[in-house]
């Protein structure tokens, strides 16, 4: 098993990317509240491809719940 882990600051977030390098799945996870942001796996044009509704969208809902902003 081969995993990366790089870290990103987007719109006043600290994201941890954890990257499964073999099996091309990726998880990205915002350290305020430890909020799952992204669960995503790579097609077979190298783009990755979200599982989750807004999935790696960062701005704020019009409705429901938000991620956690400081």
């Amino acid at each position: 098993m081969k995993f990366s882990h790089t870290e990103d600051q987007r719109e006043n977030q600290h994201l941890d990317i954890l990257t499964d390098e073999e099996n091309g799945m990726r998880i990205v996870v915002s350290r305020l509240g430890a909020e799952l942001v992204s669960l995503a796996r790579v097609n077979e044009t190298g783009e990755w491809t979200g599982f989750l509704y807004r999935d790696n969208d960062l701005s704020a809902p019009s409705q429901g719940w938000p991620i956690m902003r400081r």
